[in-house]
C-alpha cells in the first residue's frame, strides 16, 4: 500500500521484480524509494517495471534496473527528468 516496491497483477498473482531486492538477503536498494516517489506520480506499475527494463537516453542508453545499484543518483536524477517530461 505504501508502494515502498514494484508490484503488479498479472495471470491472478502479485509480481515483484527481483531487481529490487539484493538477493542476499532482500533488502531494498536504498535509491529505490526516492526513484519511486518520482516515478510513483506517472506511471502506473507496468509502466514503471517497463521504465526499469528499458534502456534510457539519460543513463546513456543503461538499463535503469542495471544501473540502480552501481550508480543510483543517476537513476534517481533519469526518473526525475522523466517524471518532469511525461507531466509536462
Amino acid at each position: 500500500a505504501e508502494r515502498e516496491v514494484i508490484g503488479f497483477e498479472w495471470e491472478s498473482r502479485t509480481w515483484l521484480p527481483v531487481f529490487q531486492f539484493n538477493l542476499i538477503d532482500m533488502t531494498l536498494p536504498p535509491a529505490l524509494g526516492q526513484v519511486l516517489a518520482e516515478l510513483i506520480p506517472v506511471y502506473d506499475p507496468w509502466e514503471m517495471v517497463s521504465w526499469f527494463a528499458q534502456p534510457n537516453p539519460w543513463l546513456a542508453d543503461r538499463v535503469p534496473a542495471n544501473a540502480l545499484k552501481q550508480d543510483p543518483s543517476a537513476v534517481l536524477q533519469a526518473a526525475r527528468a522523466d517524471r518532469f517530461i511525461v507531466s509536462i
